[in-house]
């Protein structure tokens, strides 16, 4: 999710113009830090970067001043700094501080409310969220006195821990320890950063193609990839909702903090929609599910015989109209139809009789030109049809700008209808 690109341009609107401390402590990674510092600046935030003694033996603080243009704290001590004592205004304005990587040291210190130096004080001065980032060998990660140093963190609603990935660690353990990637901390900055106004509600988006299967080898499937279910997925998941993620056959990876069950057939996705539904408040059906199956799978690959071959197809369920159905139709469905119109007039006549149909709340219909534009993970556009007569042109945007118009319509839709039901 690199900021710079304008598939994710979105999240300029989260970091602009906020203030994040990005804590650096003594660990071999902390030359990662200085990617996370760059994909901060480029999304538009102010970056101050907080450095104990030990991280200064693993990378300059020359270099993060290039790369975030200010001052960087490294000493509560030094008089000559401009950080030795702002580090207080800085500590009680910050909107975000991050401490990547956080030793075993750190933790302990953070833990236990010391201040022994510049990076311990900035947090305990500060009343922003912290996200820590631990980075270790596996055997001290693992030990139990880390482990109950992240307990009593835990215990502090300000603190949220990733987990360390696991791998091969400097010293060659193979285990968890490592630091999570830039874009993954990124990622969760992300999350933290949203207006949580989806929090305590539940969501569920389906994506990606199904797959019926002719036989062990061969299937009747479509290009979706299931890029814009994973934006909005993400999205979901950035403004506090508690999102179900079910997706057919992608080569695409999922987004953090998400549920995620991966189908593979019409049948399947209908099975996990309708039991993940129940109680969700919010579903969005962007899958690009097969109207038709064969009717029979062969148990072994049909090797070539004659001309031609002739393929009986069944109906797969209607599994957006039965999820419309009352009385157990959840409070908002987001339909989505790929239509090979080119006149708009066309697209949203389609749109809305579809709409209608199935029976959803707002329904996206995409362009899909014979030059399968709106599959796969790049540029789309559409219409946003509404039962209330609206119509909302969406692009031509990147997957990730198309999923945030769409999350600010559910949202909006979504809180309108909570409020007239009260």
């Amino acid at each position: 999710m690199d900021p710079t690109s304008t598939s994710t341009s979105n999240v300029k609107a989260l970091f602009s113009g906020r203030t994040i401390v990005l804590g650096v402590s003594g660990g071999i990674a902390a030359y990662k830090a200085c990617e996370l510092a760059r994909l901060l600046v480029k999304a538009g935030a102010d970056v101050h970067v907080m450095m104990t003694q030990a991280a200064t033996e693993f990378i300059q603080p020359l270099t993060f001043h290039a790369l975030t243009g200010n001052p960087v704290g490294t000493s509560l001590l030094d008089g000559s700094s401009p950080v030795a004592m702002a580090h207080t205004e800085i500590g009680l304005k910050a909107d975000l501080l991050i401490v990547a990587p956080t030793t075993a040291d750190s933790l302990a210190r953070f833990a236990h409310g010391r201040a022994n130096d510049i990076l311990a004080t900035t947090l305990l001065v500060s009343h922003c969220p912290v996200l820590l980032c631990p980075a270790m060998n596996t055997n001290m990660w693992l030990n139990s006195a880390v482990q109950e140093n992240i307990k009593i963190l835990e215990q502090d609603t300000r603190y949220t821990i990733m987990e360390p990935a696991s791998g091969e660690l400097a010293c060659g353990v193979v285990g968890p320890g490592r630091l999570p990637e830039p874009q993954d901390i990124f990622e969760h900055a992300c999350t933290l950063m949203r207006p949580k106004d989806l929090a305590g509600h539940r969501m569920v988006i389906t994506g990606g193609p199904t797959r019926e299967y002719i036989d062990p080898v061969r299937f009747i499937s479509n290009p979706a990839t299931g890029a814009l279910a994973i934006e909005l997925a993400r999205c979901a998941a950035f403004r506090g909702a508690k999102v179900e993620l079910i997706l057919g056959p992608t080569h695409l990876p999922p987004p953090l903090n998400v549920s995620v069950q991966q189908v593979t057939t019409a049948s399947e996705m209908y099975e996990a929609v309708m039991k993940a539904s129940r109680g969700a408040d919010i579903v969005c059906m962007s899958a690009a599910v097969a109207d038709w199956r064969p009717s029979e799978t062969k148990s072994e690959k049909e090797h070539k015989s004659g001309e031609k071959k002739s393929l009986d197809l069944s109906r797969t369920k209607d599994i957006l109209a039965e999820l419309c159905a009352p009385p157990n139709k959840p409070t908002l469905v987001l339909g989505f139809a790929a239509e090979t119109h080119e006149a708009d007039s066309d697209l949203v006549k389609a749109g809305k009789n579809k709409m209608l149909r199935k029976g959803c709340d707002l329904i996206f219909v995409n362009h899909v030109f014979q030059t399968q534009k709106g599959f796969g993970p790049g540029r789309s556009q559409g219409v946003l049809l509404g039962l209330d007569g609206t119509e909302s042109p969406i692009g031509p945007a990147g997957k990730a700008t198309i999923a945030d118009h769409l999350m600010e319509a559910i949202v909006t839709h979504y809180h309108q209808r909570k409020a007239r039901a009260s």
